[in-house]
């Protein structure tokens, strides 16, 4: 793990690669807009919109983040972009950071299942 220019309080550097997801439904009345918003510790960090994503989305999105001391999960959110109201939280996600990656630094993709209104791990799945 690269440990340069580590704030105190922290064990290393993380980064979260967020390349698409599968969802199950689409709940816009046209294509959905989706993006996510993630959270290591109190650091949050936002995608893209994927415009007119559905339920296909992508984003190739890369962030650098501190791992603070203490943190050993990914919480995140994706939300359909909406013009003229709020944006609608469609699936969440918590994902437990494998020990290999803290304790080793290695590399680790995979498939997360998603909750959502279909209900726990049943919204569909995102690629981390």
């Amino acid at each position: 793990m690269f440990l340069s220019n580590v704030k105190a309080n922290t064990i290393g550097r993380l980064s979260i690669t967020l390349a698409q997801a599968k969802l199950v439904k689409n709940y816009g009345l046209t294509r959905m807009d989706p993006y996510v918003r993630i959270r290591v510790g109190h650091y949050v960090y936002e995608t893209q919109t994927d415009p007119n994503g559905s339920k296909n989305p992508r984003w190739n999105r890369v962030f650098h983040t501190q791992l603070p001391a203490g943190v050993n999960k990914i919480f995140l959110e994706i939300y359909d972009e909406c013009n003229f109201t709020m944006d609608e939280l469609i699936a969440w996600a918590e994902v437990k950071i494998p020990e290999a990656v803290i304790e080793r630094g290695e590399t680790h993709e995979d498939w997360f299942p998603l909750s959502g209104k279909c209900g726990d791990q049943k919204e569909g799945m995102i690629d981390l």
